[in-house]
């Protein structure tokens, strides 16, 4: 799995690919960090990520999480309880 980690990698960084599910993880990452809804936009935005968006019902979810610095379980619980995929899973 590493020498297919690396090239997935590598073709993401020569923009063969889109590195697959890197905005989901980024934001698990937030969670771990505790980082504030400020911090996590800006993580995602120096990574070149889309920012969260408040008007997207899953996005708007996780802000509302991280503004009341909720754990990621607490948020994942959150995100299954409404629909949506929770963070960390393949499917984001």
């Amino acid at each position: 799995t590493v020498i297919v980690q690396r090239a997935a990698l590598k073709n993401y960084l020569d923009g063969a690919m889109p590195l697959i599910n890197i905005m989901g993880k980024l934001i698990a990452i937030a969670f771990g960090m505790h980082l504030s809804d400020a911090q996590t936009q800006t993580l995602l935005k120096l990574s070149h990520n889309q920012e969260l968006y408040a008007r997207a019902e899953r996005d708007a979810l996780i802000l509302f999480a991280l503004q009341r610095e909720m754990s990621i379980m607490e948020t994942n619980d959150l995100l299954f309880t409404h629909g949506f995929t929770v963070l960390g899973t393949t499917q984001e």
